[in-house]
């Protein structure tokens, strides 16, 4: 269940009906943090009603170990595990569970063996892909963020981007190979903490005693922030128990409105009073995000809705939210099964994201350097080229600007036209003379020739080398006459390279590849991981050795061809 729709409150309900059926049974809360421990059995004494010996804590501090429901943290409980029979407990709750295949929990939690074991979190799907459905089951129960505020079951939501410190983006629309790290380096030029400040204090003007909650990227920067704001403390790791305790509660009764953190509150913090989120400059995780923006979603009284200002720092974070949006709103048009009509910033019933002019402008850069290479795109870089140079391009000249990072290489040119003459043709571009050797009993000679001169096997390099000199074709021409280049090796009569990666082995790293990219990898992403893992990692070259030479059979293959 999503942040803020009331998961301890729920369990709390089960475990009442469970214990009328069991009234002996023992119940165990395991967590990670003491301060939820804390906050999930105040809500447990109110619904179940407060006894003696019913509810006990079990942390560094309070060991109440007779108490029949127990609110154990994981390290606590991980040192004492020999005081408990496996049996002990009847019904255990793991909450935030999204960490229970960590090496730390998972022991605990296989320790145990209850009647019934629940985990509960708003976040099911972990950054490193374990499943903790392996421990759990499927889940009997789901209501993810996009749902609750589709269905208007959080607060109303007022999200803004701030885009004052993005550049003009004008000199980059034309840019046909940026990496993202490139792309982010251009556009956003970090601002002074007083002017985020001064557009803060503008922001939220019109809003009635705020209770803001601002999310840092580090501790340093947090301690600076809040001495630009008197009235603001810090809130984190760094500082003793005790005193995270006292700034909290200080912040929870209303003493301090402004709590400035890195990572105290991404988990169980019920703070409903919050009003106001203020990302500054957070590159976290998809998960992490969702946990910190939870912190301002649930409902209470007095509360019309919460507003949320992000100063972007990447375009990642742009591509999240932008994601987020589009979430909501097709779960809204299905719910209405109608197709909402299109609305400039988005408006959604409960939500409101507001994209500036600049902001669309990056989602549109984003998706041409992340979707895969279109026709239409790869003849005007072609043309492009063309009007630089002076002439057609080649190959070689192709290849070139791809390796400084200004284009893209000839692999994908070649696999979607079938060769590089089509495209330029189809770019309705001269067509440069074809390569002397003519027929493939040639191309072959010189493959055997360019063996002798070496005294070995010729490497990616050595046939990079000798197509540029003119010696003989290029390492993607004999894949495309022979199938792949190691045919055109054993009908030279020369020792194949060694296969290092099998079929199998590259269709799952594709599969894997797609889902850690949520699209279908392009040539030069697969080139440019294999630069940054060279011993694991399958080039684009061996991968259409193993395929025809065609990146396009290899997705095929592993059934990502769209």
């Amino acid at each position: 269940m999503a942040t803020g729709l009331g998961k301890t409150t729920t369990i709390a309900f089960d475990v009442k009906s469970w214990l009328k059926g069991n009234p002996k049974c023992h119940v165990l809360y395991l967590c990670h943090q003491n301060d939820i421990l804390e906050q999930s059995k105040d809500e447990f004494e109110e619904i179940i009603g407060r006894s003696r010996d019913t509810f006990g804590l079990y942390h560094g501090k309070r060991k109440e170990i007779e108490a029949q429901i127990l609110f154990a943290s994981f390290q606590t409980m991980r040192r004492h595990l020999a005081q408990f029979r496996k049996n002990r407990f009847g019904y255990i709750i793991i909450d935030e569970s999204h960490h229970s295949e960590a090496v730390t929990y998972k022991p605990i939690i296989e320790y145990f063996e209850p009647k019934f074991l629940l985990g509960i979190t708003a976040t099911p799907d972990r950054g490193d892909l374990k499943d903790i459905r392996k421990i759990f089951g499927k889940e009997v129960f789901s209501l993810n963020l996009p749902e609750a505020l589709a269905n208007n079951l959080l607060t109303d939501v007022k999200y803004r981007l701030v885009t004052d410190e993005l550049v003009n983006l004008s000199k980059i629309k034309k840019a046909y190979r940026l990496t993202l790290k490139e792309l982010n380096k251009r556009l956003f030029i970090p601002k002074r903490d007083d002017e985020i400040v001064r557009i803060i204090r503008r922001k939220i003007s019109g809003i009635k005693n705020p209770r803001i909650m601002v999310f840092c990227s580090s501790i340093k920067h947090a301690n600076r922030f809040c001495s630009h704001i008197p009235s603001a403390i810090a809130i984190h790791s760094k500082l003793p128990k005790n005193e995270q305790k006292k700034r909290l509660e200080a912040f929870r009764e209303g003493h301090q409105s402004i709590a400035v953190t890195v990572d105290k509150f991404n988990e169980g913090i019920n703070i409903p009073e919050i009003n106001v989120v203020v990302f500054l400059r957070s590159t976290q995780s998809n998960i992490i995000f969702l946990q910190q923006l939870g912190r301002g979603l649930r409902k209470v009284a007095k509360k019309d809705n919460v507003l949320v200002l992000d100063f972007i720092a990447n375009c990642d974070r742009v591509k999240m939210i932008y994601d987020l949006a589009e979430k909501v709103q097709r779960i809204q048009r299905k719910k209405r099964k109608r197709k909402l009509p299109s609305q400039k910033p988005v408006l959604i019933t409960g939500l409101r994201f507001e994209f500036t002019d600049k902001v669309k402008e990056i989602i549109e850069i984003l998706k041409r350097i992340q979707t895969p290479y279109t026709r239409e795109s790869l003849i005007d870089y072609l043309r492009d080229i063309a009007k630089k140079l002076g002439r057609s391009p080649s190959i070689e000249d192709v290849n070139r600007l791809s390796r400084k990072k200004r284009g893209w290489s000839a692999g994908p040119i070649v696999d979607i036209f079938g060769s590089f003459n089509n495209a330029l043709r189809e770019a309705g571009l001269p067509i440069r003379k074809k390569h002397k050797n003519s027929s493939k009993e040639e191309a072959i000679k010189k493959l055997k020739d360019l063996y002798i001169k070496l005294g070995r096997t010729p490497s990616n390099k050595d046939m990079g080398k000798a197509s540029k000199l003119g010696e003989c074709p290029s390492e993607v021409t004999y894949m495309r006459w022979f199938g792949s280049f190691n045919n055109a090796l054993e009908l030279a009569g020369i020792k194949p390279r060694p296969k290092r990666h099998s079929k199998e082995d590259i269709i799952n790293y594709l599969k894997i590849l797609r889902k850690e990219l949520g699209k279908i990898p392009s040539g030069a992403e697969i080139q440019l991981l294999k630069e940054e893992n060279p011993l694991t990692v399958p080039s684009l070259a061996t991968l259409k050795a193993h395929f025809g030479g065609s990146l396009r059979s290899a997705l095929k293959a592993a059934d990502l061809n769209s």
